[in-house]
C-alpha cells in the first residue's frame, strides 16, 4: 500500500499571492501525491493499493484558494490514476477529510470555534486523525478488493447534512 497524506496551507485567495506562494502550494499539496505515486508504481503489483488525501475544500464553496485547488487536483488524479492502474489489478482511492480535531485543526482555535464545528457535522461528533487512518488501513485491504477510483469522504455527515429536513404535516 501507498499512502499520500501530506498537505497543508493557509487561508490566502488566489488573487493575493505570488507565483511562488501558488507553486509552492501546489508542490505540497498535489505535486508530492503524484511524485510518490511516480515512484512507487513500478514496484507495485496487482492487489495494490494507493490511498491519496484529500480535504473537504476541495467540494468547498469558499474563497479561491491554493489549497484548495490543488486538493481537488488529488481527487481527479486519484481517479485518473485509478482508470491507468486498474488493468494490472492495482487499485487508487482517496479520502476526502472533513473538520477533524488534530494538530492541524488546534492551532490558534479556541473551545467556541471548536463547538460551532462539532455542531455543524451532522453526527454531532468530532472527527480524529485515526477516524482518517482506519479509512486509508480499510482501502488498503482485500476487504476493499473492489473499490477503485472512488473518493471517500470521512467528515461525519458533512456541514451539509447538519440540518436533516423535518417531515412535513401528514393528511
Amino acid at each position: 500500500m501507498v499512502a499520500t497524506s501530506i498537505g497543508g496551507g493557509g487561508a490566502t485567495s488566489v488573487f493575493g499571492l505570488s507565483e511562488e506562494d501558488w507553486d509552492r502550494a501546489f508542490d505540497l499539496n498535489l505535486k508530492s501525491a503524484w511524485r510518490l505515486m511516480v515512484a512507487s508504481e513500478p514496484h507495485m503489483t496487482a492487489g495494490g493499493s494507493i490511498v491519496t488525501v484529500s480535504s473537504g475544500a476541495a467540494e468547498g464553496r469558499g474563497p479561491a484558494m491554493p489549497y484548495s485547488v490543488a486538493k481537488a487536483g488529488v481527487e481527479k488524479l486519484t481517479t485518473g490514476a485509478a482508470a491507468t492502474l486498474a488493468p494490472r489489478g492495482i487499485r487508487v482511492n482517496c479520502i476526502r477529510v472533513g473538520m477533524i480535531w488534530g494538530a492541524f485543526a488546534a492551532r490558534g482555535m479556541d473551545e467556541e470555534l471548536r463547538e460551532v464545528r462539532r455542531k455543524n457535522v451532522a453526527l454531532q461528533t468530532e472527527g480524529n486523525p485515526w477516524d482518517i487512518a482506519s479509512a486509508a488501513l480499510f482501502l488498503s485491504t482485500d476487504q476493499a478488493r473492489w473499490i477503485s477510483g472512488q473518493v471517500l469522504s470521512v467528515d461525519g455527515g458533512d456541514s451539509r447534512c447538519a440540518a436533516p429536513a423535518q417531515p412535513g404535516p401528514t393528511r
